[in-house]
């Protein structure tokens, strides 16, 4: 059955990863298509704007095209009434000088009856028109002084001067008016959030330019924005304070003490191909050992936390690793302050999971051995009856029943401890993974402690990181054989409360009773340590 509900959970997992493909695909098109949409926006914007653009300047170019034919057809009418005029001007110039020339006969014929004889007569002499400046440029009223010089006086019996000066109309015409802007609006978004965008801004015609005033300067422009690249790594923030020692002091037979640490937390995430550092790096992971003393045998703990056990109850633990893990929980439970009278007192929860194929007939996989209590007696008692299910393994599920056992009954006040014993043979690693995430995101501690040296790998321990709380040193606990585990309760107690009472006669004498076919394995060394 074990074996049996293991090749279901594998065959879970890659409908995961088929799906969760999908899922990915789906996003990537999904934010193609966004991207792609935005654009098409954008380059309809654009368009529609250069449409408008268009529209005004053709509307324009019409304008002038008509204002210029109006024009022409004016300068062909005044050219010809100046032609007219000028023919005009000099018949009567050439009729004029004729008249005068038949004036003078007339007159030296008169001059010579009365005097008798011929004398010289000198007549005025003027030179030719002088324009002056025309009062006003355009409108009306404008006036122009025009004047000659007088360039010889008349002598007896001579012609007069004419006028030496005339006042004339001069530029009688519209004024131009010129093209009249608003002010510049502000900067429009930018058109990208990196990868170089556009931004505009734009100011409105208050009078379009006529009579030949100065035509309209630009209305819109372009600034290019955003111009840094999309792939940009995160930014961290400043570092928080310390947490305090995890540990009182260092368990014997290990070179390990506890560790004051302080994080970074990510101030603005990566964008594109950005890269962050990961939580437990250096960049936002900082460790410094602590409370190197070694800890007495027996050391109690003397903490407020409130403990829930898990014990793996899966077949491939087999009936002695099941026993083995119910007398190492007892003694962990003898170990602890849980007097409620006390300041300071732990509590436990002790919870046993197994799991089924959904074709096997059985109760449920996750049982409740016993809620949060402070009954010490009780609790070992409950242990004690506890039977192995040995069916399979959905550490998932023993994992969302911690969850809803310490929201339901730990205070805020208290810090919960879930302590994970497991043989490192989940049905769904990944289930395991989501569900230790969502424990540690309520607010759990997750202690997690793999027994055998078969699952003692890098690989392997990197899995336990990713389901056990930060940092993994503190909180991925190996054990080599479950002939191993009861002899370590100094060491588990040691890491799971911070504050540790001195022990006791019940806990200081503590011997281990393991069966025959341990002895061979109480002294394995599949991996140093923790």
């Amino acid at each position: 059955v074990d074996r049996a509900d293991g090749m279901q959970g594998e065959l879970e997992m890659q409908v995961e990863d088929i799906t969760a493909q999908m899922v990915k695909n789906q996003q990537e098109c999904e934010s193609f298509k966004h991207a792609k949409t935005s654009e098409i926006q954008q380059t309809n914007a654009l368009l529609n704007q250069a449409q408008e653009d268009l529209a005004d300047s053709t509307g324009q170019v019409n304008a002038v095209q008509q204002t210029l034919g109006d024009k022409e057809r004016e300068y062909r009418e005044v050219t010809k009434e100046l032609k007219d005029f000028n023919h005009q001007c000099e018949s009567q110039v050439k009729e004029s000088s004729m008249m005068i020339c038949s004036l003078k006969v007339v007159r030296g014929q008169i001059l010579t009856k009365v005097t008798g004889s011929l004398p010289v007569v000198m007549d005025c002499e003027v030179g030719p028109w002088s324009p002056g400046e025309c009062s006003k440029t355009c409108g009306t009223g404008g006036r122009m002084l025009f004047s000659r010089p007088q360039v010889q006086e008349a002598g007896k019996h001579g012609s007069a001067c004419p006028p030496l000066q005339v006042l004339q109309k001069c530029n009688d015409r519209p004024c131009p008016v010129d093209c009249q802007l608003g002010d510049w609006s502000g900067w429009g978004g930018c058109s990208k959030e990196c990868g170089g965008g556009l931004k505009t801004r734009v100011r409105p015609v208050l009078m379009q330019s006529q009579n030949g005033g100065l035509p309209c300067s630009e209305i819109q422009q372009s600034q290019s924005c955003n111009v840094q690249g999309c792939d940009k790594d995160c930014e961290l923030g400043d570092w928080g304070p310390w947490t305090g020692c995890s540990r009182a002091c260092r368990f014997v037979g290990t070179g390990k003490g506890g560790l004051d640490t302080r994080k970074r937390k990510i101030h603005r995430p990566a964008t594109g191909s950005g890269r962050c550092p990961t939580p437990t790096s250096k960049a936002r992971l900082n460790m410094v050992e602590c409370n190197m003393n070694e800890c007495p045998a027996g050391v109690r703990c003397a903490s407020n936390v409130d403990v829930i056990v898990l014990i793996d109850g899966s077949g491939s633990v087999k009936q002695r690793g099941f026993d083995l893990q119910k007398q190492f929980a007892k003694q962990l439970i003898t170990q602890m302050e849980m007097d409620a009278n006390r300041t300071r007192h732990a509590r436990v929860s002790v919870i046993s999971y197994t799991g089924y194929p959904k074709w096997y007939n059985t109760s449920s996989p996750v049982k409740i051995v016993q809620g949060f209590t402070n009954d010490k007696a009780g609790t070992i008692a409950k242990i004690d009856q506890l039977e192995w299910p040995g069916i399979g393994t959905m550490t998932e599920r023993a994992l969302l029943v911690a969850k809803s056992v310490m929201e339901a009954q730990t205070k805020k006040t208290r810090q919960t401890v879930v302590l994970l014993l497991t043989d490192g043979k989940p049905r769904n690693s990944r289930k395991v993974e989501h569900a230790a995430r969502a424990l540690r995101a309520a607010g759990a501690r997750l202690v997690v402690a793999p027994v055998g040296c078969a699952i003692q790998s890098a690989v392997k321990e990197q899995e336990f990181g990713k389901w056990a709380s930060l940092p993994p040193r503190e909180n991925v606990l190996m054990v080599n054989t479950f002939c191993q585990l009861p002899g370590q309760v100094d060491r588990f107690v040691s890491v799971l409360c911070p504050q540790l009472g001195n022990p006791t006669p019940e806990t200081s004498i503590f011997e281990p009773k393991l069966p025959d076919t341990c002895k061979e394995e109480m002294h394995l060394k599949c991996k140093s340590g923790e």
